[in-house]
């Protein structure tokens, strides 16, 4: 079954945890970028903003279509409770063309952003198959291998 890891990650965690998913799985894996300098207290300010109001914004054009995959993991933080504007727009481009889709995150509030899998199933159109909600804190942590296997065992791969 073949599997694509999209991710988006302004500090680097979400990085790490994209690329031990894709370690784990043997999978290709796409970086999302974008044009917007989202760096400093004015860039995360700004940032939480735009998160709230769900703005998408301009992404560079990714070499890769989840539609060309049976699953697709699309890992990003979530900012203010919402999917951060690089990942909507991600997301809402390849709308309906995702075979499977699995979210996986690594926020401040971890799995208290459940809400977030609603917003992003609507923005998809269609149902998220497996999702995994990390806190920053639990990040190494035996809690932390243990969800990662459990999401990984629910994607059937």
């Amino acid at each position: 079954m073949s599997t694509l890891i999209a991710y988006y990650s302004r500090t680097g965690k979400n990085e790490e945890l994209a690329k031990l998913l894709r370690e784990k799985l043997g999978c290709e894996i796409e970086k999302i970028e974008e044009f917007t300098d989202r760096r400093g207290v004015l860039g995360f300010l700004k940032s939480g903003m735009q998160a709230t109001l769900k703005k998408r914004t301009e992404i560079k054009p990714p070499r890769k279509n989840p539609g060309d995959y049976d699953v697709t993991v699309v890992v990003s933080p979530i900012w203010a409770g919402h999917i951060p504007p690089p990942m909507r727009t991600y997301t809402y481009n390849f709308r309906g063309k995702f075979s499977r889709l699995a979210y996986a995150s690594i926020s401040y509030s971890g799995y208290g952003n459940s809400k977030v899998l609603k917003d992003l199933e609507s923005l998809v159109l269609q149902k998220v198959d497996a999702h995994l909600l990390l806190k920053e804190k639990e990040m190494g942590s035996p809690t932390y291998s243990s969800m990662i296997e459990t999401f990984l065992d629910s994607l059937g791969l």
